[in-house]
C-alpha cells in the first residue's frame, strides 16, 4: 500500500478539494486539478484557511498536462462518469498512464487501496489500468 510521507498524489477532478484536503492532512504530497474555475478558487481558499500547501491547477482530465509523474492518482466522486465519449475515456487513461510513476496506481473511493477497476454505467465498458502498462476496455453487451 501506499504510504504518506511525502508520497506524490495527483487528485484528478479534485472539485473543492475536499479530498486533497485530507490527504494532505495524512502526509501525503497532493496536487490536484479540475475544470472549474470556480471549483479550485473554494479549493485554495480551504486548503490555505487550513495551512496547507496544495497546488491546484486548471486541467482538463483528457487532456492533462502536469509536467511530472506521481506515486498514486486518484478520481474521486464517479468524475469518470461525467466524460461523455468513449475517446474521452481513452485518452484520460492514457494521460493517467503518462503521469504514473513505475509502480504506481490509479484509486477511486471504490477501491481506495486497490488498482482501479471501473465499470462505466455511461459506457457499459470495463477499464482497468496499472503501471507497468496494461490496460482494457471491454464491452458489455446490452
Amino acid at each position: 500500500s501506499l504510504h504518506p510521507d511525502g508520497a506524490e498524489v495527483l487528485d484528478i477532478a479534485c472539485g473543492t478539494g475536499e479530498f486533497s484536503v485530507r490527504l494532505a492532512k495524512r502526509g501525503y504530497a497532493v496536487t490536484g486539478g479540475d475544470l472549474s474555475e470556480e471549483m479550485l478558487v473554494v479549493a485554495k481558499e480551504k486548503s490555505e484557511n487550513m495551512k496547507l500547501s496544495i497546488p491546484f491547477y486548471l486541467q482538463d482530465m483528457t487532456e492533462l498536462e502536469m509536467g511530472k509523474q506521481f506515486e498514486a492518482i486518484v478520481i474521486f466522486c464517479d468524475s469518470l462518469n461525467y466524460l461523455h465519449e468513449e475517446e474521452d475515456v481513452k485518452n484520460t487513461f492514457r494521460k493517467v498512464f503518462e503521469h504514473l510513476k513505475e509502480g504506481g496506481r490509479m484509486s477511486s473511493p471504490d477501491r481506495p487501496s486497490q488498482i482501479h477497476t471501473k465499470k462505466s454505467p455511461i459506457y457499459g465498458i470495463h477499464m482497468k489500468v496499472t503501471k507497468p502498462f496494461r490496460w482494457s476496455m471491454n464491452y458489455r453487451s446490452s
